[in-house]
C-alpha cells in the first residue's frame, strides 16, 4: 500500500463541485435558521441572514441561551463551529475554489489503520487548516507574490492533523446544524411532525 501520494483523476474535479455545493447549501440552511430563531425565539423581524441575527442579540444584549450559544458558535476569538464553517463558505464563494484555494488541486491518498494492524488506502480532499489567514493574505490581491512562493505551496504535504478532510468535515457541520435546528424547534408555535406521505399525495401508484 503506497503511503502518501498526490493525484489527479478524471472524478476529482466534480469531487470538488460537489463539496462546494454542499457548503453553499449548508450556508443557506444556516440563514434559514437564523431567520427562524430571529422570528420564533426573539421576535425580531426583518432578519435573513446569520451575521444581521448576531449584530442584533448584540445590540439588544439578549441574554436568552440561544442567544448566547449563537453568539458563542460564531465567535472567531473562541474558535466556534460556525464562524469557521462561515469563513469556509465565504472563502470558495468569493476568493478561490477548493481546488485552488492553495495553489494545485490534487487528490490525496493516504492510509488508515483499523485494528491497530491493517493499513487500508483511503482517500482525503483536504481542506487549508489556515483559512482565517489565507483569507486575509488573499484578500490583499495576488495570490502568491513570486513564483517561489506558488511552488512552495504546492510542494506543501497537507496532513489531516492540520488540514481537515472536507468530507468528514462537511459530514460534522451537518450534524451540528441538526443539533442547532433541534434546539430551535423547541420553540417553534408548532409542534414538529414527521412528513407522511399516503396514497392522496403521490400521482400514480406507490411503488
Amino acid at each position: 500500500t503506497v503511503e502518501y501520494q498526490r493525484f489527479k483523476d478524471l472524478f476529482s474535479r466534480d469531487v470538488y463541485k460537489t463539496i462546494h455545493a454542499l457548503f453553499w447549501e449548508l450556508a443557506a440552511l444556516r440563514d434559514t435558521l437564523a431567520e427562524f430563531a430571529a422570528m420564533y425565539c426573539f421576535s425580531l423581524s426583518g432578519v435573513r441572514k446569520l451575521s444581521v441575527l448576531t449584530n442584533a442579540i448584540r445590540k439588544k444584549s439578549l441574554v436568552d441561551p440561544i442567544a448566547l450559544d449563537l453568539l458563542a458558535i460564531t465567535d472567531e476569538t473562541r474558535h466556534g463551529w460556525l464562524y469557521q464553517f462561515s469563513s469556509y463558505r465565504n472563502f470558495f464563494t468569493h476568493t478561490a475554489p477548493l481546488d485552488l484555494a492553495t495553489g494545485i488541486a490534487f487528490t490525496v491518498q493516504d492510509v488508515r489503520t483499523v485494528n491497530s494492524t491493517y493499513e487500508i488506502p483511503q482517500i482525503y480532499y483536504p481542506l487549508p487548516g489556515n483559512i482565517e489567514q489565507l483569507t486575509r493574505e488573499r484578500s490583499k490581491g495576488a495570490f502568491y507574490p513570486t513564483m517561489s512562493a506558488l511552488v512552495e505551496a504546492a510542494k506543501r504535504r497537507p496532513d489531516r492533523s492540520a488540514d481537515p478532510d472536507a468530507l468528514e468535515y462537511l459530514h460534522l457541520c451537518l450534524n451540528r446544524f441538526v443539533e442547532l435546528a433541534s434546539t430551535l424547534v423547541t420553540r417553534s408555535p408548532l409542534a414538529p411532525a414527521p412528513i407522511q406521505l399516503t396514497a392522496e399525495d403521490i400521482i400514480g401508484e406507490i411503488k
